[in-house]
């Protein structure tokens, strides 16, 4: 994890700098000069392990927010805050909790280390979430919908039951990464292996269904609209259409500043998506144990570097590319298919190609 932090005092060559609610002491000589990346330009390696407490400070913050109307509810090993009275709290948060770390463990092949724990904080209102998120000097301006720091996972109930579900896996799966891989991960590693679970269907006790799409598909006849881990998939149709590429080492190289803040966010992430959804299931599943041996090589210190993907999945970067375009195209196809969409709604007219034409 990397933060900015206010010098509260200096004595020679140490600095005093404050941090989750401590006074801390640093060598001035070892710090980073500002112009440099955030970890240095060969960051030591850091396996699993649990993830860091809440903050002190947050935790008062999100009770102020939520007001008189908090109350703590257990969940799945996760302590739930939340201004939510009980008949307006979603009934299948649990279900999707409980089936959320076996997922992740048949999607990675890798155990977390411990068990389940941190804090979930779930705003009733828009409002109060957004003046939670602007605590955080990383997330600021930026429309997430959710986010995870620490220990502590916040996001607001507002969109309705399915974004919520929806939201929450995402976060959790950041908690899982920690446990699992380590800190410091690539944004395209660590986004695209939780927003693959997020995008994953549910099934009608609200579980989770890993290689499937979340979300609907509703139209009118004359008008399409998708969500959920649909939309995500007929997004990165589209660009993958409209961009003839390479995409994939930028987007394995791109820093979580860029990867985030950039113009070409939304595409970040969907194309993140949809290339851990390759790895996976892709080549009726060649990739998935190259995939896994990469994962596992992390986790015990390895670098999580474009190279070192490509060994382990005995491919170049031509090949790959080639072969995700054709699985997303016939992935989109299917689903459109699968979910009775008129004929003249395959993908490449549900998002039509036009000249010059913007990420999603």
């Amino acid at each position: 994890d990397w933060a900015l932090l206010a010098v509260l005092e200096r004595r020679g060559e140490w600095v005093a700098v404050g941090r989750g609610g401590r006074r801390l002491w640093l060598e001035a000589t070892a710090l980073s000069a500002p112009e440099e990346r955030p970890f240095g330009s060969a960051p030591l390696p850091v396996g699993p392990g649990e993830p860091a407490a809440p903050a002190p400070e947050r935790l008062a913050e999100a009770r102020r927010l939520l007001g008189p109307a908090a109350r703590e509810v257990p969940l799945g090993g996760y302590l739930l805050l939340t201004d939510l009275p009980a008949a307006g709290l979603p009934p299948t948060l649990g279900a999707v909790i409980a089936a959320l770390e076996p997922a992740y463990r048949e999607r990675t092949g890798l155990t977390p280390v411990g068990t389940a724990a941190g804090v979930i904080v779930l705003f009733a209102s828009e409002e109060a979430y957004r003046a939670f998120q602007a605590g955080e000097e990383r997330l600021a301006g930026l429309p997430v919908s959710g986010h995870a720091r620490g220990g502590l996972v916040a996001l607001p109930a507002a969109a309705g039951e399915d974004e919520t579900a929806t939201v929450l896996v995402h976060e959790l799966a950041h908690l899982l990464n920690r446990r699992a891989i380590g800190p410091a991960l690539p944004p395209w590693l660590d986004e695209g292996l939780a927003e693959e679970l997020a995008g994953s269907a549910r099934d009608a006790a609200s579980g989770l269904e890993p290689g499937g799409y979340g979300g609907r598909l509703e139209g009118d006849g004359r008008r399409w609209s998708a969500t959920g881990g649909l939309a995500a998939l007929l997004q990165a149709a589209r660009v993958l259409e409209n961009d003839p590429g390479p995409l994939l080492p930028a987007l394995l190289e791109r820093e979580w500043t860029a990867f985030v803040r950039g113009p070409d966010a939304p595409a970040s992430y969907t194309l993140s998506f949809l290339f851990v959804r390759f790895l996976l299931a892709g080549e009726e599943g060649a990739l998935a144990p190259g995939f896994h041996a990469f994962l596992a090589a992390v986790a015990a210190g390895g670098p999580a570097t474009p190279p070192a993907l490509v060994a382990h999945l005995g491919r170049e970067w031509p090949a790959l590319e080639a072969s995700l375009r054709a699985f997303v195209a016939a992935e989109a196809e299917r689903e459109l298919a699968a979910r009775t969409a008129p004929r003249r709604t395959g993908w490449r007219r549900f998002f039509p190609r036009r000249s010059a034409d913007p990420a999603p």
